[in-house]
């Protein structure tokens, strides 16, 4: 009987090892991921960044400002040290798009201390979170010529897309909030008197970039000049910002009904 307890204790021994060790690669694990990520931030090379994450993240993200949110990050923080040896922990499960892991806990850098949230799918980043006394506020986001001029290329997109009465492909570009208020059927109809008194699109003329800013929304509002065939018609975009991209939220063309 006393073998058969050594036996037991023995085996018991090793399971509590290979839990340990499998935990200490756990933690070596989430800290490779975690160095990685911010290895990307470091770069402030917004493509660097996006090759670590998956698609619908991508797909919510602006490269302008990706780019001012890496420099505000690197500014406020600086580099990226380690992550806690004790307040930080992961989580894994088998979900039907893949293997999900969350590692989440405290992470030290350069300048001070952060609580940091990463989630991967099959190696991607799908979610992150940050949060640190030094990222208060949103003082950051600025845009400088390549913001406006990125913003403006998606306004003009919008404006001819508009003008030529493509309105569900108008629609789409629009957030979900706006799309509510305005019907396919209105644009047509908008859009065919737009084209009866300036004729065809020729060209878009932005005249000004203006940032605003309220309690609520940071928005960028962009005002324009349409160059049609028989006249001159004025237009503007309103983008607000949420997270990092901009929404089409406001608008206004002469034969778009009030």
């Amino acid at each position: 009987m006393g073998k058969v307890l050594k036996v037991l204790g023995v085996l018991f021994l090793f399971l509590i090892v290979g839990v340990v060790l499998l935990m200490v690669w756990a933690h070596s694990k989430s800290g490779e991921e975690m160095r990685s990520f911010f290895n990307a931030v470091a770069s402030e090379d917004p493509q660097q960044f996006y090759g670590l994450v998956g698609s619908d993240l991508r797909a919510e993200m602006d490269e302008p400002v990706t780019r001012m949110w890496m420099a505000m990050l690197n500014d406020k923080l600086g580099a990226f040290q380690g992550v806690s040896a004790t307040d930080f922990h992961t989580e894994s499960k088998s979900v039907e798009a893949g293997w999900l892991v969350e590692t989440k806990g405290a992470a030290n850098f350069e300048k001070g201390a952060a609580q940091v949230r990463l989630t991967l799918l099959d190696g991607r980043v799908v979610g992150f979170e940050i949060e640190s006394d030094n990222l208060r506020g949103r003082d950051w986001l600025k845009f400088d010529d390549a913001a406006k001029a990125f913003y403006f290329k998606r306004a003009e997109t919008f404006l001819k897309t508009l003008a030529a009465g493509e309105a569900e492909a108008a629609l789409q570009m629009m957030h979900p909030e706006l799309r509510k208020q305005i019907s396919a059927d209105r644009i047509s109809t908008g859009m065919s008197n737009f084209r009866k008194q300036y004729g065809a699109v020729k060209e878009i003329r932005l005249l000004d970039a203006k940032r605003l800013e309220d309690p609520a929304d940071i928005s960028l509002l962009l005002v324009m000049q349409v160059v049609c065939e028989k006249q001159t018609a004025p237009a503007f975009v309103r983008f607000d910002f949420d997270k990092a991209r901009g929404h089409l939220l406001a608008f206004r063309l002469p034969g778009e009904p009030d």
